[in-house]
């Protein structure tokens, strides 16, 4: 349900041209083809009868004629429709404002029995000044709305509600509603216009602070945190639960980009737990993943693993789910919830929660091996953060870059776009970008051969003592760490590194941590027994470990002259490597080989070096048989731009048609 008629601008030629064929029809003629004007889904039976009802007279067979006549419409049995959507504006815009009130009120008339729904949308554009039974009805459908997830449709409803709406306080409590709903689109631009309406009404205390958590949502600052606690008490003790959590769960984002100190961390560890949880899970684990994610990781994997057995149809619910799984490391399951989030967002239009979902999607793939799939998620993230005017999400998008860059040789300007990373993360007082920058930078020195400035850059964040110090930040530094130690003679260094996150994990450390661990056991141990058990553990359903742990036990094999043994796990290696385009690697493991005397010739084609990350994208949705059409309503792009982007795709992957994008996509790191 939408508004019946929206009105479209319409250029002067036109509007002259299509207003001037209409004032020239019968009065009687008019009157009908403005009720059809009204209401673009009315069938024609239900036109003649609000015309008869806005006429005030019987409406004679063949009203609609000079209409049809004219080229303004074209009429049959069941329908009336317009020769273009202009022709359809510039009806209403010929009109007083009167007379299409009083059009809809003789279609929410007509439509009352036949069609609730609509028949409320035109009692809401008929109405004039206050009318508080409207009022609770529009808010009463806007809700139904929103629990269907058609928030567009809510949002206007429960705006439409306030403009009805007579006490100012609930005018304003309705926008602010209508504006909570907003946020979640990414529209920010009505967020803003509906919280400057509601702020000049006289607020109730938690409308206040509903208009306090709007004003500083998107930005991620503003209110102290201690502040902040205290509504979050409030909205519990007047029982507002809903206000209570979202309160909190800003809280905690605020947390996970600017960690606060010790006691703080504690205090709203334990508001959190304390708080309701029976259906309000995913909230508890974002709370926890945002405010102190390595004391709770235990409670927030639980609660995750959990929903994993039962049906979760809310699409902000799996983003939570997602975030709390990839923060205290579980890829897979951080996987499992994103990638159905991703879908229910797109389906609902939902721009605003988009970006969180793909950019947290990312370091599960980084982190798994999926290197396709972060990149084609890296470059609509990086813009739709954009778009939605989302500047933390947009550093975090360029942090994803810039590891993608250290993975895959791509060194030229890293040190200045880290550089520019952390004085932008200093600037909003995002101090948890600093030591994922950290990591970044360390990766890179390793990756290019700098191992002893590489293990003194990446120590810093396993430190206790050094401010750069962040256990989660540890697990993808932890190979890395480990290799430079073996090249710098600093392994037992590394080892009790290591060892001082693992003890701070607990007794059952998160599978991303276990991952990484038994590659760095194997490579500090150099023995083939624990490359053997590595190899056969959980890394076995991580490409990236995988790729590195054969090409780390290929290298062992060399060394100790068994070519023949070591060929296999090289080979294996650079084909995962060159898969994933991870070009430092693929450069070790093609020494290896040529040292041993084997083959050291990449595939031919690989799609992830040679297309951008929306070529990508793109092309890997055209081999699943989807029509540009198809494509482009997933992207937000239009069909004409999906077919360009084809058009320059096929060159550069060698092939001259969609039926062949399957076989040259087929890039999917395999075992």
């Amino acid at each position: 349900m939408a508004p019946a008629a929206a009105t479209i601008p319409v250029g002067d030629h036109i509007r002259s041209s299509f207003a001037g064929s209409y004032r020239r029809l019968p009065p009687i003629s008019r009157d009908v083809l403005l009720i059809a004007a009204l209401d673009e889904h009315s069938a024609t039976t239900e036109i003649l009868h609000a015309a008869e009802l806005f006429a005030g007279r019987p409406i004679p067979h063949g009203a609609l004629s000079p209409s049809a006549a004219a080229a303004l419409i074209t009429v049959s049995r069941s329908d009336v429709v317009f020769r273009h959507p202009l022709v359809r504006a510039a009806v209403i815009e010929s009109e007083d404002a009167e007379r299409v009130r009083a059009g809809h009120h003789a279609l929410a008339v007509a439509l009352e029995r036949s069609d609730h729904r609509r028949a409320l949308t035109h009692r809401a554009q008929a109405a004039h000044g206050t009318d508080d039974i409207l009022a609770t009805d529009l808010a009463a459908a806007a809700e139904e709305c929103r629990h269907r997830a058609e928030t567009t449709t809510a949002i206007w409803l429960m705006e439409r509600a306030a403009g009805v709406t007579a006490d100012p306080g609930l005018r304003g409590h309705r926008q602010l509603i209508a504006a909570t709903w907003a946020y979640e689109l990414g529209d920010r631009r009505t967020v803003d216009r509906l919280l400057t309406h509601a702020r000049a009404e006289p607020l109730a205390p938690l409308d206040q602070i509903r208009a306090a958590w709007l004003a500083e949502i998107f930005t991620g600052h503003g209110t102290d945190i201690l502040a902040l606690h205290r509504d979050v008490q409030l909205a519990r003790d007047s029982g507002d639960l809903e206000l209570a959590w979202n309160v909190l769960m800003s809280i905690a984002s605020r947390c996970y980009w600017t960690p606060p100190d010790e006691p703080t961390r504690q205090l709203l560890a334990a508001t959190a737990q304390a708080l309701p949880v029976a259906g309000s899970e995913y909230r508890l684990v974002f709370a926890l993943s945002g405010i102190d994610q390595v004391s709770h990781t235990a409670r927030i994997l639980a609660e995750c693993r959990r929903a994993l057995t039962r049906e979760v149809p809310d699409a902000n619910a799996l983003r939570m789910y997602a975030m709390g799984a990839v923060v205290v490391g579980d890829a897979l399951v951080a996987r499992t919830f994103g990638d159905e989030a991703e879908r229910l967002l797109r389906a609902q239009g939902r721009l605003g929660l988009l970006p969180h979902v793909l950019l947290t999607r990312i370091q599960a793939d980084w982190s798994i091996g999926h290197w396709d799939r972060a990149r084609t998620a890296l470059d609509e993230g990086r813009r739709l953060a954009a778009e939605t005017n989302q500047p933390t999400w947009r550093n975090s998008a360029r942090l994803n870059e810039a590891r993608m860059a250290a993975l895959t040789g791509s060194f030229e300007h890293l040190s200045q776009t880290l550089a520019e990373i952390d004085a932008e993360a200093l600037r909003q007082g995002t101090t948890s970008f600093l030591p994922r920058v950290q990591v970044v930078r360390g990766t890179a020195l390793v990756a290019c051969g700098r191992y002893e400035n590489g293990f003194d850059v990446l120590r810093r964040v396993f430190d206790p003592q050094d401010p750069l110090y962040d256990p989660r930040s540890t697990f993808p530094a932890i190979m890395f760490l480990a290799d430079a130690a073996v090249h710098t003679g600093r392994g037992l260094l590394a080892l009790q590194l290591i060892d001082g996150v693992r003890r701070l994990l607990g007794p059952t450390p998160p599978v991303d941590f276990r991952v990484v661990n038994a590659y760095a056991g194997a490579v500090l141990a150099d023995s083939e027994a624990s490359f053997l058990n590595a190899l056969e553990g959980e890394a076995a359903h991580w490409p990236w470990v995988l790729a590195r742990l054969r090409l780390a036990y290929g290298t062992l094999l060399r060394r100790r002259r068994r070519d023949a043994d070591a060929v296999p796990h090289l080979q294996l290696a650079l084909a995962g490597l060159s898969r994933m385009g991870a070009l430092p690697w693929v450069g070790q493991a093609q020494q290896q080989l040529r040292a041993a005397g084997a083959q050291t010739s990449q595939p031919g084609v690989v799609p992830q070096q040679v297309l951008n990350a929306q070529e990508l994208q793109i092309a890997t949705l055209a081999a699943t048989g989807l029509t540009n059409r198809e494509i482009g309503t997933q992207l937000f792009l239009s069909p004409r731009t999906v077919g360009s982007h084809l058009y320059r795709i096929f060159p550069k992957l060698g092939i001259t048609s969609r039926g062949q994008l399957t076989a040259v996509l087929n890039t999917t790191p395999e075992d």
